[in-house]
């Protein structure tokens, strides 16, 4: 199993999910709040960490991710390049977090 695995199985079947490029993906949720968003990502963590520790044989890396999401009822003029790139610059943004924790945790 992969990451696209894990995502494709957290994420709501009659919502999207795809491979950005590399190693980036999309999800598009339909009618999301943040309560839906943040028990989805409470599920895709829970489902990684039961990956992870499943997955202490051999030479296997663990999986870790950032996450960044944006709404479209947030904007006036809403497109989807607009709600990318303020995905895409939350997620930069809980990558640092993310960086910052695991230094100090260090």
């Amino acid at each position: 199993m992969n990451f696209s695995n894990l995502l494709r199985n957290t994420i709501p079947a009659q919502d999207f999910v795809g491979r950005y490029g590399g190693d980036e993906f999309m999800a598009v949720i339909y009618n999301a709040s943040n309560e839906k968003i943040n028990r989805i990502n409470i599920k895709l963590d829970e489902e990684v960490k039961r990956f992870n520790k499943l997955n202490h044989s051999g030479d296997q890396l663990d999986i870790n991710y950032a996450h960044g999401c944006a709404f479209s009822a947030d904007y006036n003029q809403c497109t989807f390049m607009t709600l990318f790139n303020r995905a895409d610059k939350n997620m930069y943004k809980d990558k640092m977090r993310s960086k910052n924790l695991n230094e100090n945790n260090a």
